[in-house]
């Protein structure tokens, strides 16, 4: 007889103490302006369309909203602005012209790739900031962070 896997159980003020501290750390690396080498100001949402449209170049306005959860409306205005700005170009489906496909531009790369510089850069100085255990044990977490966040966008998907 086989036994059932355990389910294991969390105690939920731990849980929301990390839920919050997590989102802590994002506002962190938003909010810190130390760095010389900034990509262009963005609003968070504007940055995170741009990350997602870098990440999946061709996908629809409606594809972006799912993949953000907000509305579309919403993605079409922030899809304007970063047009506007020369971070995203529009591609028209040849078969049907109701359809257009996003992509970033060459400065939308380079600007990701500056963003996630800086943030790199800044970790990297809390790092070495920190005892050397407590930064080699949060280092280690990295793959168990990123399947919680893969977790996190289909649990997400789900609800919506």
């Amino acid at each position: 007889m086989k036994n059932a896997p355990v389910t294991p159980t969390f105690d939920e003020r731990t849980v929301r103490e990390l839920a919050v501290l997590l989102h802590d750390l994002s506002d962190a690396f938003r909010c810190d302006r130390s760095d010389q080498a900034q990509p262009p100001t963005l609003p968070a949402a504007g940055w995170e369309a741009m990350r997602a449209i870098v990440g999946t170049p061709g996908i629809t306005v409606a594809q972006l909203a799912v993949t953000l959860d907000k509305q579309v409306s919403n993605i079409s205005g922030l899809v304007r602005e970063l047009t506007a700005r020369g971070l995203v170009t529009r591609r028209q489906d040849a078969a049907d012209r109701r359809y257009s496909y996003l992509y970033p531009t060459d400065a939308a790369i380079r600007d990701k790739d500056l963003l996630e510089t800086t943030w790199g850069r800044h970790l990297h100085a809390a790092l070495e900031a920190a005892p050397a255990e407590d930064a080699e044990r949060l280092l280690s977490t990295i793959p168990t962070l990123r399947t919680l966040a893969s977790t996190l966008r289909l649990i997400g998907k789900r609800a919506g």
